[in-house]
């Protein structure tokens, strides 16, 4: 990666280093500060991390409203930007990773020195998922209160489907069902091409579409924008038979889009997703989240514009 999402990274690598939140003005205040044109915020940084001493959540703050309080609806608008893109890219991330890590699983683990490597490698790539986890919790949240200042949290700015929040929240709210549900999640194939050959404005009318598609195949069952290209739908008290049967629907109305360049008209080809249907799980909804997470790899191993249930 070149450019804007360098520093991005840096930013959040800084909020890090300093044990602070990824809060709009913490990550505002870092991202200002490394690209090097505000001299007065950099020198008032460094004389307050003199000596290896980190920055508090105080002093960013106050660093942040004194420095960076000049902010316009275009560099919100770039903020934005900047955090969904990282969002997909983690996701991403994730995916390789895990699909690298059960290839690897399925060498021989004992009895040779590439077994020992290969046991090796797994370990790490287990240790990297975990962290990769870590890091896509802290993206997600950082976009939803940059997109959520000023308006209703409870709804994703860009799509309008419900702000996924607080995660433990929502399981929480699952493992007390009383008529059981099923999980279906659903990740728009190709977003990296479609943002690359057409920008990022065609990227999020195309998730403003995907999120559309689901809500009026699925009726009242609640859409979530579960990460930057995925969407989890949530069916409270109905069986995966009847959930995958709306999820299909929704897929085949996704492929049959004929989706445009607004200023030009011109069709930007087939836009399709895949989706992993999980059933609610004894052992909580945790493992159900992580078996819709395995379906959708599975349906994007096959290729991608299917539904894996």
């Amino acid at each position: 990666m070149k450019g804007p999402f360098d520093r991005a990274y840096a930013a959040l690598e800084f909020l890090l280093e300093h044990a602070l939140a990824p809060t709009p003005s913490h990550y505002d205040m870092a991202y200002t500060h490394l690209g090097g044109g505000n001299d007065a915020l950099t020198a008032e940084v460094a004389r307050l991390t003199e000596g290896g001493v980190r920055l508090t959540a105080e002093q960013a703050s106050t660093l942040a409203a004194h420095f960076c309080g000049r902010e316009d609806a275009a560099a919100q608008a770039q903020m934005l930007h900047h955090t969904e893109r990282l969002e997909t890219l983690t996701s991403r991330t994730q995916d390789l990773t895990g699909g690298f890590g059960r290839d690897l699983s399925g060498l021989p683990t004992q009895g040779t020195p590439l077994a020992n490597l290969t046991t090796q490698m797994v370990s790490r790539l287990a240790k990297a998922e975990r962290e990769l986890a870590e890091i896509a919790t802290d993206i997600t949240a950082l976009r939803e209160r940059v997109a959520g200042r000023g308006e209703d949290e409870a709804n994703d700015r860009l799509t309008q489907a419900t702000s996924r929040g607080d995660g433990d929240s929502f399981l929480v709210s699952l493992a007390e069902e009383p008529d059981g549900y099923t999980l279906a999640l659903a990740k728009l194939d190709g977003l990296d091409r479609i943002n690359e050959e057409f920008g990022l404005g065609v990227g999020d009318n195309v998730l403003r579409a995907m999120a559309a598609t689901l809500r009026q195949a699925c009726g009242e069952h609640e859409v979530i924008r579960w990460a930057g290209d995925e969407f989890m739908t949530v069916f409270r008290g109905l069986p995966a038979a009847r959930a995958t049967a709306m999820i299909e629907e929704a897929r085949e109305a996704m492929a049959r889009r004929t989706l445009r360049l607004r200023d030009k008209g011109t069709p930007i080809g087939t836009v399709t997703f895949s989706a992993g249907i999980a059933a609610a799980a004894a052992d909580g909804p945790a493992e159900a989240v992580r078996r819709a997470k395995a379906q959708v790899l599975a349906a994007i191993a096959q290729g991608g514009n299917r539904v894996v249930a």
